[in-house]
């Protein structure tokens, strides 16, 4: 019986199926590449948002949840449990980190008048002050992260990220479902 080439065998399996991410050979090189990219980039940007938090004082997902709860903010009243969810963390990491921007006087925190469950953020002086001494600074990096991407390509993007971010909850659960029944 002749030997198998498990390198062969192993670079001919795929890791997806769908049509649409294989190439003209059925191969998923292309899809692969995708993957190791979106890895560096989600690394680079967190790399970033640390430097951001680093100059104003904070952490990286500090930096994350302040700047996001003024961002919500602009909109509509925000919570521990909404900030959590635009963010897709735990409500329980997101207490944590909130805890330590209130702490840090970049936040304010109250219970809700109506459900005391509920916590109410509020960005204070101190923090609207922090971002907006760090605004060139975003400006400047983000305009090198996003050389070159027009306006087509940049709806492209907020597209395909907006849907992945949403199957990206729902093949956590499964791979985390998959992980505990294999042990």
């Amino acid at each position: 019986m002749a030997k198998r080439d498990s390198k062969a065998d192993t670079a001919k399996e795929t890791t997806i199926t769908l049509a649409s991410m294989l190439g003209k050979d059925g191969d998923d090189a292309k899809f692969r590449e995708l993957l190791h990219n979106i890895f560096a980039f989600s690394s680079k940007i967190e790399a970033i948002r640390g430097e951001f938090g680093k100059i104003i004082g904070l952490t990286g997902i500090e930096f994350t949840c302040l700047i996001a709860t003024a961002h919500l903010r602009q909109h509509d009243q925000v919570y521990v449990n909404s900030l959590a969810d635009h963010l897709h963390l735990s409500g329980a990491f997101i207490t944590l980190q909130t805890n330590k921007l209130a702490q840090k006087g970049y936040l304010s925190k109250t219970k809700d008048s109506n459900d005391a469950r509920r916590v109410l953020l509020e960005v204070t002086e101190t923090g609207q002050q922090a971002l907006s001494n760090l605004g060139l600074t975003q400006q400047q990096v983000n305009d090198i992260l996003f050389a070159g991407i027009d306006q087509q390509s940049f709806a492209a993007l907020c597209d395909a990220f907006r849907l992945l971010v949403g199957n990206s909850d729902q093949a956590f659960k499964l791979a985390n479902y998959l992980g505990n029944s294999a042990t």
